[in-house]
């Protein structure tokens, strides 16, 4: 008896954890819109991310937001970096564009977004963020955009390490998933930075 129990518990342990990783991940269906929005911040999978769809959709233009972030790595500003790693990837520099002042916080990266999208009148836009960012994105940017007219789509960088079934194996994925779910909850409760 003690081993079964022992293995249900094991299973509802699981189950749990995927759970949680699932529900931080959603993707909207891909499809043409008028401007892929990339987000700043996260890795290369959000850049190449931002290049496949705009290749496989025909989408215009990609926008970025400006955060003020340096990259480390590259010892760049991050939207250098975004810019120079999109041109790379077969996006010709005229077509991308980036959002005027320093966002901090996802919330000010979305209103940044739909001033661009209002100012060229863009009525589409697909988001493309680290898969267990997708769900708060969602939720902020449809907020950001009620009442503009403009749809909003969310799509996660589908090279991203982050796994909805496996996060929990590795520290990075604790640290990371804890910290989205605080930061979830900061929103929810009013808090925008």
């Amino acid at each position: 008896m003690l081993p079964f129990i022992l293995a249900l518990l094991a299973v509802s342990v699981y189950l749990a954890l995927w759970g949680a990783g699932a529900l931080l991940v959603v993707a909207d269906s891909a499809r043409p819109a008028d401007a892929i929005v990339l987000l700043s911040g996260g890795g290369p999978e959000r850049i190449t991310e931002a290049a496949h769809l705009y290749r496989d959709y025909k989408v215009p233009r990609v926008i970025t937001t400006e955060t003020g972030v340096w990259n480390d790595a590259f010892e760049q500003p991050a939207t250098l970096f975004i810019h120079r790693e999109l041109i790379r990837q077969g996006i010709p520099a005229d077509n991308i564009i980036t959002t005027s002042g320093q966002a901090n916080s996802t919330f000010n990266e979305a209103r940044a977004v739909r001033e661009v999208l209002e100012s060229r009148n863009l009525t589409s836009c697909i988001v493309v963020t680290d898969p267990f960012h997708t769900f708060r994105t969602r939720l902020i940017f449809r907020q950001v955009f009620r009442g503009s007219g403009i749809s909003v789509w969310v799509r996660p960088a589908r090279e991203h390490w982050y796994r909805s079934n496996t996060w929990f194996t590795t520290r990075a994925g604790w640290r990371i998933t804890l910290l989205e779910y605080l930061k979830l909850l900061a929103y929810l409760l009013g808090i925008r930075r």
